[in-house]
């Protein structure tokens, strides 16, 4: 062989000792170097899918505490809506009750009252004729006093006067 045939062509041993050693090569590369590397992408992998299923899980939980929340926020509105009923209800029930007390009041106060005036009016309708009297006596006492002052006649209370100047009838 020439030198370049020699260059250019195949031995057969040479062929069979690099792929030995290609072989030994892939052996070793494969027992320090593949299986830990995989290993470790394996671990990462549970890993990340421990923490997807955390994140899942969680997510779940936040849905179940929200919706609970929600719950429990429209129990306590519901509560709320019929507390401020029930208040209402209170308010127009004590509403009405003061109410009629003071319409009741008003009617007693008025009974009174229109009892009162019925009294007076009676009082007066059986007053009227004394008074009638009174007054016409009054009405003829001024007439003859006028006359009793004007006809020149004194009376008991001239003479005191009379007498009070020095004068005496």
């Amino acid at each position: 062989m020439t030198g370049f045939e020699s260059f250019v062509g195949i031995n057969p041993w040479t062929a069979l000792f690099t792929f030995c050693n290609m072989m030994i090569t892939f052996a070793v590369l494969k027992k320090f170097l593949f299986k830990p590397v995989k290993k470790m992408i394996d671990d990462r992998q549970a890993e990340i899918d421990t923490m997807y299923a955390d994140a899942d899980a969680a997510k779940q939980k936040a849905a179940e505490l929200e919706q609970e929340y929600q719950q429990h926020l429209q129990s306590i509105r519901d509560e709320r809506d019929t507390l401020l009923r029930e208040a209402t209800a209170r308010a127009q029930k004590r509403e009405e009750e003061i109410v009629g007390e003071a319409r009741a009041e008003a009617a007693a106060l008025r009974a009174a009252a229109e009892a009162d005036i019925a009294q007076e009016r009676k009082y007066m309708l059986k007053s009227l004729p004394t008074l009638r009297r009174w007054r016409a006596k009054l009405s003829l006492a001024d007439v003859f006093h006028f006359r009793s002052n004007r006809s020149g006649r004194n009376n008991g209370s001239d003479r005191k006067h009379n007498r009070k100047k020095g004068r005496d009838s």
